[in-house]
């Protein structure tokens, strides 16, 4: 699945219990997204088989006061350092995005609960690989 479409998904489905016209139209602009790239394709090279997190948070992007998280996981040859180039990455090996459970008072807020979620879910998928 396209990286790009998991926010879109996100917030359609945070409003699917009670769906108005602007659901509706966010719906047919995914459909028509995926109808127009239908050969999109995931690469993976063989690497050293460092797991990388970039993490990201939008503050009340979402109804009721609503922050959303994201986590796009890949492997890499190497850590990030810069003075050698960019790091080659890999295919990706899961993206999540998902909606805050509590209220955060600031963007900082909701990005180090972002970080702290996906470095649970990196030490998780790591320790039962």
């Amino acid at each position: 699945m396209d990286p790009t479409l998991l926010p879109a998904l996100n917030e359609i489905s945070t409003c699917q219990a009670a769906p108005t016209q602007d659901t509706m139209d966010k719906c047919n602009q995914v459909l028509d997204y995926v109808a127009t790239h239908p050969l999109a394709v995931i690469q993976y090279r063989a690497s050293d088989m460092i797991l990388m997190t970039d993490t990201d948070a939008a503050y009340l992007v979402l109804p009721k006061a609503g922050s959303r998280i994201t986590g796009h996981y890949y492997f890499t040859n190497r850590m990030d350092d810069y003075t050698q180039g960019i790091p080659m990455a890999n295919g990706p090996v899961l993206t999540e995005c998902k909606t805050l459970r509590s209220v955060v008072s600031s963007s900082a807020e909701a990005e180090t609960g972002g970080t702290f979620a996906n470095a649970q879910n990196c030490y998780t998928h790591e320790t039962y690989s």
